[in-house]
């Protein structure tokens, strides 16, 4: 489970972002990097950054951002087939595929488990990562009525 040593001041987020729609040929346009703890340590796999031209272009995807999970969601439209209603079938399906603290090789494995593109199908993916944020702080002043003499 990934955590921070400073609870006082540090969290961890949960941030879901879901990208444009797949095209022929691109990839998703990740660069990853093994956190520092070495092959199944259990601490999971940091974004280094996005590359220019793939899926997570443009995303909120930020430098340090920790993949949990990779879903991908595709969607046929059965037009041609009539339902005996007259309506028109439309099929989802949601491939997710854990990424959350598994390794380097375990993480690439997970994601080219996923389909590859195909025309019949609309793609999107959906990245739900851990993002380690800061606590606000904030000052109050309490102020009594003067009526009151605090």
């Amino acid at each position: 489970k990934l955590g921070v040593k400073n609870d006082q001041d540090l969290f961890v987020d949960t941030v879901q972002v879901l990208s444009a729609q797949r095209k022929h040929g691109q990839g998703l346009g990740l660069e990853l990097l093994e956190l520092a703890g070495g092959r199944e340590d259990g601490l999971g796999i940091t974004v280094v950054s996005t590359a220019p031209s793939g899926i997570c272009d443009g995303l909120d995807i930020l430098p340090g951002d920790s993949i949990s999970q990779i879903t991908l969601l595709r969607r046929r439209n059965r037009g041609t087939e009539q339902q005996s209603a007259g309506s028109v079938q439309e099929y989802q399906e949601a491939i997710p595929v854990r990424t959350d603290c598994l390794s380097y090789d375990a993480t690439v494995e997970g994601i080219l488990s996923l389909p590859e593109f195909d025309e019949r199908f609309v793609d999107f993916f959906e990245f739900t990562l851990k993002r380690i944020r800061r606590k606000p702080k904030v000052s109050i002043k309490l102020q009594y009525p003067p009526d009151q003499h605090e």
